[in-house]
């Protein structure tokens, strides 16, 4: 007698939401400078919104703001969702089996006081119900022998959908590849090869792994490490299936907050000039605003439109302000939102729009010369964008 066994089929596996958070610090106050950070952000979140994750990317985060932006990230989880994604790069330790982050304003020694611990965000998103839990951590895991404080975080629930990625093993550091002007981390350098895989999260993980390993000149000094519990086949690639449309609806405004610009907008000065005031983004906490003559009086024969008075607290150096050509401003993603702007422009670069307290308004200056003069004529007008991307959250 013969008999069959007809084996179920398996499950198609769904988030209800897809979203990430990537945090990037470069610019420390009392540390080495990094500079890999801007370019593994930008990369990893181009590659994630193809995947339709929910993507808020932010630049040198002060500790305040490090953790808003965690409390704010956690209000766009909810059963189901693919939290996904925490990546970090930037200054980092580990003692005693716990993971710290190192804001910018950390002092030189610092302790978990000063740092957000990795294993207490994990807590956090566990209580949100979220269907995979996944961190991927581009930093050093050196223990730092400042710090003896074993830190309370709780008891984490066994829930067999969390998956680490850590850039190198325990006890040791994470490094830079320099690519001419760019750098890239090495995590993300190979990370960014296999991500749009249909896999399972830690299979994809194994293979950059494997990929890590061929490079000579980090052979012996970093490895990826890979931490996992997660008992499905989740991948990056699974599709959104959201459980009531409320609710998505909810997440998505929450979301989309960060991401909108100040609509492009023409100012007319009173000798004639029409100055174009446009905008683009380069992370949700960086904008880049551009002004352009659009139209002048035959009589006018040069005139341009400069930025003044910006907030002080946003701290902008005057060297990424007003610059003729795109690349002036020393920024590597240039190629990429440059696309988008017309040509003949003054350039300006704004970072750190999470410090912003209240709307952002600044001074375009408009300076022109009449024909046959030789002295310029200056007019001013006052502009409101109101609280553009990531200040509209309040992270300050």
């Amino acid at each position: 007698v013969s008999y069959s066994v007809t084996t179920p089929a398996s499950p198609v596996l769904a988030a209800t939401d897809k979203v990430a958070l990537l945090i990037g610090n470069m610019h420390y106050l009392h540390h080495k400078q990094l500079q890999a950070p801007v370019v593994d952000v930008h990369a990893l979140g181009a590659l994630l919104r193809q995947l339709d994750f929910k993507v808020v990317s932010l630049l040198d985060l002060r500790k305040a703001e490090m953790q808003m932006a965690v409390d704010e990230f956690l209000l766009l989880l909810d059963k189901g969702v693919y939290a996904g994604l925490l990546y970090y790069a930037g200054h980092g330790y580990e003692n005693f089996g716990n993971s710290f982050m190192v804001p910018i304003d950390a002092p030189s020694a610092y302790t978990s006081e000063h740092c957000l611990c990795v294993q207490r965000v994990l807590r956090e998103m566990q209580q949100r119900r979220t269907g995979l839990n996944i961190f991927l951590l581009d930093m050093c895991r050196k223990r730092n022998l400042n710090d003896d404080i074993i830190p309370q975080v709780g008891a984490l629930e066994v829930t067999a959908n969390i998956v680490f990625g850590y850039a190198t093993c325990a006890d040791a550091e994470a490094y830079e590849l320099s690519q001419g002007e760019l750098s890239n981390g090495i995590f993300v350098t190979f990370l960014k090869r296999w991500l749009l895989e249909d896999e399972k999260i830690t299979v994809l993980l194994d293979k950059v792994a494997e990929d890590m390993g061929t490079l000579e000149i980090t052979r012996g000094r970093q490895a990826l490490e890979l931490r996992s519990n997660l008992s499905e086949r989740r991948a990056l690639t699974d599709p959104i299936r959201p459980p009531r449309q409320d609710e998505s609806s909810a997440r998505n405004l929450q979301w989309a907050k960060a991401h909108v610009l100040p609509e492009s907008r023409h100012l007319c000065f009173d000798c004639g000039v029409t100055v174009q005031l446009g905008f683009a983004a380069e992370f949700s906490n960086i904008m880049i605003i551009y002004t352009r003559v659009v139209a002048a009086p035959k009589d006018i024969t040069k005139c341009e439109a400069r930025l003044t008075d910006i907030p002080e607290e946003l701290d902008v150096d005057i060297k990424c302000t007003n610059k003729e050509s795109p690349e002036d401003l020393g920024s590597p993603l240039v190629p990429v939102w440059s696309l988008s702007c017309p040509s003949c422009c003054l350039y300006s670069r704004i970072c750190g729009l999470q410090k912003l307290r209240q709307e952002l308004a600044f001074t375009v200056c408009l300076q022109y010369r009449y024909q046959g003069m030789d002295d310029f004529v200056e007019e001013r007008q006052r502009v409101n964008v109101g609280r553009p991307l990531i200040a509209k959250l309040n992270l300050q």
